[in-house]
């Protein structure tokens, strides 16, 4: 008899922790079309004295929101002139992609965090809680 409710206990555990890391892990994101991604270095690119190339970045948009997505500096060899350990949101939709917020690695402090979460929604920023996170937000439900 213990040893069932050891093994129903385990398997309470191991399926609540299935679902949170599902909740957690939902990234649900799209590569952008060649479209999407020309106006989004356009977005992020604005500005800049020194231009990121796309091959410099990966991009991902959100499946649930597909007018919200996410851009990363890769810090490669190649990318070193780029700007690196930055990240950004960004919004769009099929005229012109603009970005919402740019951070270099863990420095978006937690009010900023909140007013990003309230802005792209819960469904948003479930999709994109790996870039969020970089950027130092915390994965608020």
């Amino acid at each position: 008899m213990p040893s069932r409710i050891i093994i129903a206990v385990l398997t309470a555990a191991l399926l609540a922790i299935g679902a949170t890391s599902a909740l957690a892990d939902s990234g649900a994101t799209k590569p952008p079309t060649q479209r999407q991604l020309t106006a989004i270095m356009k977005a992020f690119n604005a500005g800049n004295t020194s231009q990121t190339p796309a091959s410099c970045v990966k991009v991902a948009i959100s499946k649930s929101t597909p007018n919200i997505g996410a851009l990363m500096v890769k810090s490669t060899k190649a990318c070193q002139s780029a700007q690196t350990d930055t990240q950004a949101l960004v919004y769009g939709n099929s005229q012109a992609w603009f970005t919402l917020a740019v951070s270099n690695t863990g420095q978006t402090k937690a009010p900023q965090c909140a007013a990003l979460q309230q802005l792209i929604g819960v469904n948003a920023w479930q999709d994109l809680a790996g870039y969020v996170s970089v950027m130092g937000c915390q994965n608020i439900d």
